[in-house]
């Protein structure tokens, strides 16, 4: 009885672990794709961030963050100016 049992056990195991073993080649490969595909959004993400030979993103961002900085120092001088004539208006 007890060889049958472990004959049993034995054939238990070897399913099992041949089950484990097909279920870890497929999510290797399911993770190999995942990381191919990741690697490609990646790739297309950083092409449109740098730009890569063209005008990117990140080319626009410092762009357009120039032409406000520009605009803002403009308005500070203005207003500085307009608050300097009122209290030499208001003051005198």
């Amino acid at each position: 009885m007890s060889n049958e049992s472990d004959e049993q056990f034995r054939l238990d195991v070897t399913s099992l672990l041949s089950e484990v073993h097909t279920s870890q080649k497929a999510l290797t490969k399911s993770l190999d794709e995942y990381i191919v595909a990741n690697n490609k959004r990646l790739d297309d993400l950083e092409h449109t961030v740098n730009g890569n030979g063209s005008r990117g993103l990140a080319e626009d961002v410092r762009s357009i963050k120039g032409k406000w900085g520009v605009v803002y120092g403009f308005v500070i001088i203005v207003l500085g100016a307009v608050a300097q004539a009122a209290a030499l208006h208001f003051f005198h």
